[in-house]
């Protein structure tokens, strides 16, 4: 008998889940290193994307379950202001980089 609670009996270990998400992301991220085409590209950067989509919603779970009500918002705050921080160095690396070795092709 399915009562809508049975998702709940069972506990979730956030931090494997999240290594695991981690790993699943990662791997196609240093394969493009090998990428000689753009769809090789594409192909690779889209199964990081959807792996490592997964790795916000689990921070926001883990700071969930790790931070009191009075610390949670300064946290998840902190979270969401490092992953755009993340993002904006990585843009400015990869255009800095891209400026230095630009040879007018891809490879």
């Amino acid at each position: 008998m399915m009562d809508g609670t049975r998702w709940m009996i069972e506990p979730v270990h956030i931090p494997t889940h999240s290594t695991h998400t981690h790993t699943a992301g990662e791997a196609p991220c240093i394969a493009t290193i090998a990428v000689t085409s753009y769809w090789h590209l594409f192909v690779l950067r889209v199964l990081t994307g959807i792996s490592l989509g997964g790795s916000l919603p689990l921070a926001f779970s883990m700071v969930g379950d790790l931070y009191g009500s009075k610390q949670r918002a300064a946290v998840l705050a902190l979270v969401q202001i490092s992953t755009g921080a993340g993002i904006a160095m990585g843009q400015a690396i990869a255009g800095f980089v891209g400026m230095c070795v630009d040879d007018g092709e891809m490879r």
